[in-house]
């Protein structure tokens, strides 16, 4: 009898250890799924206004994406649509750019030219430094990063606010955390200057 009632007991703690782990995986199969696709060209409207609400889940969707990886190829893969006009992850004025924890540019969706330029101490027209904003950001939920874009830098009533949005993410392929950010595009040819004073680390793609 006592053992018909330990077998009892064992099958059904095995069973309820099952049914909870059975649970938290559908749980972490359902926050994947409550990450919708927004693709860079469902950013801007018919009438060509960039929809802050697409723009932040549009960030949102390619911070996912970029966590899934864990093949180096396929990582190599996505990084070719980041730089592609046309794609999902670029359109237009509308791309990525994805920040090291130190500062420096690590890919640039529009510029590939200025990755591995440090902009940690950059500011924008008004004095803001903008790449310390986006750095703030965490993996919960992208943060909105406000800069001022000048047409007329001598003229300062020509000031044109612009919104961009950021997401920390961790790479499985190296562990390491980065910031990706839509929506930047202001001037950055103008606006990072190139430190000739340091000798900057080869980055190969296993660095990523």
């Amino acid at each position: 009898m006592m053992l018909s009632i330990r077998w009892k007991f064992i099958v059904t703690l095995t069973l309820i250890i099952f049914w909870g782990a059975g649970i938290q995986f559908s749980d972490s199969n359902s926050l994947q799924a409550q990450v919708p696709k927004v693709t860079a060209s469902a950013v801007v409207g018919e009438d060509g206004i960039v929809n802050e609400d697409s723009l932040k889940a549009f960030v949102t969707w390619a911070a996912s994406e970029f966590e899934k990886l864990e093949d180096l190829d396929e990582g190599l893969a996505i990084l070719q649509d980041l730089y592609t006009d046309g794609s999902d992850l670029h359109s237009g004025e509308i791309y990525l750019v994805i920040i090291g924890d130190g500062g420096r540019i690590s890919f640039h969706g529009k510029s590939p030219q200025l990755n591995k330029q440090y902009v940690l101490d950059q500011i924008d027209g008004e004095g803001t430094e903008v790449f310390k904003e986006m750095l703030k950001a965490t993996k919960e939920e992208a943060i909105k990063v406000e800069y001022c874009k000048y047409s007329d830098p001598a003229n300062r009533s020509d000031c044109t606010k612009m919104t961009s949005f950021a997401i920390r993410y961790r790479s499985r392929i190296n562990n390491h955390e980065f910031v990706m950010v839509a929506g930047y595009s202001q001037d950055l040819e103008g606006l990072c200057k190139p430190i000739t004073d340091i000798d900057f680390p080869e980055v190969s793609a296993t660095k990523w």
